[in-house]
């Protein structure tokens, strides 16, 4: 495993370990959730940039053809 996902793991480990989180199942829960919610937000991210792309495209060729 890359050290540095590693150390970023053991860093929210220790985190949720602070927070009183101290069953491994549950912080392993946690992790695959807000592992789950980062991915879901750059695809809405990369779909938003792509929309606006799309409709900035349209509207430079509408302007040229005219």
């Amino acid at each position: 495993m890359n050290q540095e996902i590693r150390r970023k793991l053991d860093r929210l480990t220790d985190i949720l370990w602070a927070g009183g989180v101290t069953n491994p199942v549950t912080y392993i829960e946690q992790l695959s959730y807000l592992i789950f919610l980062k991915l879901l937000d750059e695809e809405e991210s990369d779909r938003e940039l792509r929309a606006r792309l799309k409709a900035g495209a349209n509207g430079a060729s509408s302007i040229a053809v005219r």
